[in-house]
């Protein structure tokens, strides 16, 4: 498997209040692989995913796109963020083909292939090419979130983090949630980072499982699907086993 993202050493000091919040952080993700990261609230999953995506800036360490060395944000813009907060990233003034638009000015599209392109990512995360005359407000919280995920389709990055995708959704919800990355995973080729605590939806559609523990990884998990089984045969700390346990879960 080719490596995509790799980080070696990461560490993150905040000086103001003297705390580490990650401590030696070092991992590699692949090409094409889902990739989930689970935790305690504090664990410093969102601080890591912030330095992945160069919101943030690491204290020490070093992190490598494609093999090469970057600081900061990607140069290329090719590691992109689905936040929590979906709603924020649509202008309630806007309709949404406008918005569309101004995002595919980066690319050089040919004027009549346009709509098919647009029409090809809405139909990928589920929604009706009819949402490009509407303004965010005429949609639903789940249709924002789909949306949210469509705008940074459309310049088809390699890499994508996903920021608790699960929160504040119903089962439902969730479960056509999973199917849309699966299906965006399979047709794009594209590279997940699953931030959640919901570590039974992360079993459903992960290729492995990063735990992490004051600011650190204590294991990665191995998710392996066979005959509607879902298993972990690797070694794992007695924390990974209490994570688990604490939604019924025996590892």
């Amino acid at each position: 498997m080719k490596s995509i993202l790799k980080l070696e050493g990461i560490s993150f000091h905040l000086k103001k209040i003297n705390q580490t919040i990650l401590k030696d952080i070092t991992l590699e993700i692949y090409q094409s692989e889902i990739f989930g990261l689970t935790g305690e609230s504090g664990s410093g999953k969102s601080t890591l995913a912030k330095i992945i995506a160069g919101l943030e800036k690491q204290t020490s360490g070093k992190k490598y796109f494609f093999e090469k060395e970057f600081w900061g944000v990607e140069p290329e813009h090719r590691i992109q963020i689905l936040f929590q907060n979906y709603s924020a990233s649509h202008d309630p003034f806007q309709k949404i083909d406008s918005a569309f638009n101004e995002i595919l000015k980066i690319k050089k599209f040919k004027t009549e292939d346009l709509f098919r392109h647009k029409k090809e990512i809405l139909d990928l995360v589920g929604l009706s090419d009819t949402v490009l005359s509407l303004y965010p407000g005429q949609l639903s919280g789940g249709q924002l979130q789909r949306l949210a995920l469509a705008k940074l389709l459309l310049l088809k990055p390699p890499f994508l983090i996903l920021d608790e995708p699960f929160a504040s959704q119903d089962f439902v919800s969730i479960v056509n949630l999973i199917k849309i990355f699966q299906q965006v995973n399979q047709k794009l080729k594209t590279t997940f980072l699953c931030i959640s605590h919901e570590i039974p939806f992360l079993m459903k559609f992960c290729d492995r499982i990063g735990v992490m523990k004051d600011g650190e990884i204590k294991d990665i998990l191995t998710v392996e699907r066979k005959e509607n089984k879902i298993e972990i045969k690797d070694r794992h700390s007695d924390y990974t086993n209490f994570l688990f346990q604490s939604f019924g879960m025996d590892i």
